[in-house]
């Protein structure tokens, strides 16, 4: 017997350790059914038993070899063999177990005896690997032995209300295996890469619901499955997405598992991951280095003044020319701030009149000198625009000033600071009164 421990079970049986248990039945295909029992940490009534499930069986290239409709009731704990015997010597490769009534029905294992002698079994303990992956409810631990064996499997529940799995296929010949070390090879693939195992609907498919013709239609391999020299698969995916569907599969559904063709998870082997590894390296290698020597290439261009891509001379970030250039060329206009605006800008009536006054009579450097005193002035004292205004209106081109005037000009007021006066000055504003006209 052999026995190999994965996900918490011994999960590949070989075929030589059930040749005796389940023996050639007069040159005719016969499967047998395991029905699971109550788990050991339960009471109340053991509800594993239920409806016996149709069992169809099916060749190399997906057609249907041999049927049984099921249906009749089976005990916890029994191991009931089909009631079809067929004539066919045409040796199955593929079985589907599906669920007759909704009164659920827990599957411990299937045996297929074939009329060549060929002995191979699916158990549960798979559907305990894939259930534990996704934290499903299809897997019960049931405690009862594959016949002939020491080995528990649990299983795995079929009812057609959609509590549980309605259907299971499965390849037979990927589970049940002529040699022990076919079987621990395999074992230790599944265990190492489970997508090749339950992402792999051509090797076993989960069916939650089925939609139409698809009772009477299985997932399939239409090649050979080839083994490396470990006895793993040589081309995971392959396995995983490259089956070929025997019908309309219509909306069925399946646990955790795409069913289309070419849409199954990337699974790489170790040989094909450390190839692609090596490829993505290398690619990234010569990426670089072919930036790198881009690179050299234009700045050996610029160097020698050959580079067509590169910018004009005084070319800056936006690509235009450094310097100033004309408000015309750019789209705008010239203007000058007139000299009889700039009193618009003043804070204080005094300023206005002394600004308009400059505004409108500068024309030398003499006269400006008075002009600016006047400024000054203002700026000490607000009583003084007086003598800015008088100065600012006497002032007048040199020929001009050299005339006598014929009416006297009034007196100047005192620039003495500090004498007192005897009253307001006609033109000062009232006392207290600021720059602003505050008081």
């Amino acid at each position: 017997m052999a026995f190999v421990a994965g996900f918490g079970l011994d999960l590949a049986v070989s075929a030589l350790s059930l040749s005796q248990t389940f023996a050639d039945q007069g040159g005719q295909t016969t499967v047998q059914i395991g029905i699971g029992s109550q788990a050991r940490d339960e009471t109340g009534p053991d509800t594993c038993g239920g409806t016996y499930p149709s069992v169809y069986l099916f060749d190399t290239h997906g057609d249907i070899t041999a049927t049984d409709p099921g249906i009749v009731g089976v005990g916890p704990g029994s191991n009931e063999d089909s009631s079809f015997q067929t004539d066919s010597t045409i040796t199955p490769e593929y079985m589907k177990l599906v669920a007759s009534s909704s009164d659920a029905t827990c599957i411990a294992y299937a045996s297929l005896t074939t009329p060549g002698g060929d002995h191979r079994t699916w158990h549960a303990g798979y559907v305990k690997q894939c259930n534990d992956l996704k934290n499903g409810n299809i897997w019960y631990p049931s405690p009862e032995l594959i016949p002939g064996t020491d080995f528990r499997p649990g299983c795995v529940w079929l009812s057609n209300d959609e509590r549980f799995l309605q259907a299971i296929s499965f390849k037979m010949t990927d589970f049940g295996f002529p040699e022990t070390q076919q079987a621990q090879d395999m074992q230790d693939q599944y265990t190492q890469f489970p997508n090749t195992l339950c992402q792999a609907p051509g090797r076993m498919a989960m069916w939650e619901t089925m939609d139409g013709e698809a009772a009477f239609c299985i997932p399939f391999y239409d090649f050979d499955v080839v083994k490396d020299p470990n006895g793993f698969d040589v081309d995971f995916q392959r396995i995983v997405s490259g089956h070929t569907l025997g019908c309309n599969m219509g909306s069925s559904t399946f646990f955790h598992q795409l069913i289309i063709p070419g849409f199954g998870p990337k699974t790489l082997t170790p040989a094909q991951e450390a190839a692609a590894n090596a490829s993505a390296s290398a690619s990234s290698a010569s990426a670089a280095a072919a930036k790198t020597s881009a690179a050299a290439a234009q700045e050996s261009a610029n160097e020698a003044g050959t580079n067509k891509n590169a910018p004009p001379d005084g070319a800056g970030n936006m690509g235009g020319i450094l310097g100033d250039i004309p408000a015309s060329d750019a789209g705008g206009s010239e203007f000058t701030i007139p000299a009889t605006a700039a009193p618009s800008t003043f804070v204080s009536p005094q300023s206005t009149v002394l600004a308009t006054a400059a505004a409108s009579t500068i024309s030398s450097p003499p006269e400006s000198t008075i002009l600016a005193t006047a400024t000054l002035s203002t700026v000490a004292s607000p009583q003084l625009t007086t003598l800015a205004t008088a100065a600012a209106s006497t002032i007048a081109s040199p020929e001009e000033s050299t005339q006598e005037s014929t009416t006297p000009a009034p007196a100047a007021p005192s620039t003495d600071l500090s004498a007192p006066t005897t009253g307001p000055e006609p033109n000062s504003p009232p006392d207290g009164a600021g720059n602003n006209g505050a008081s």
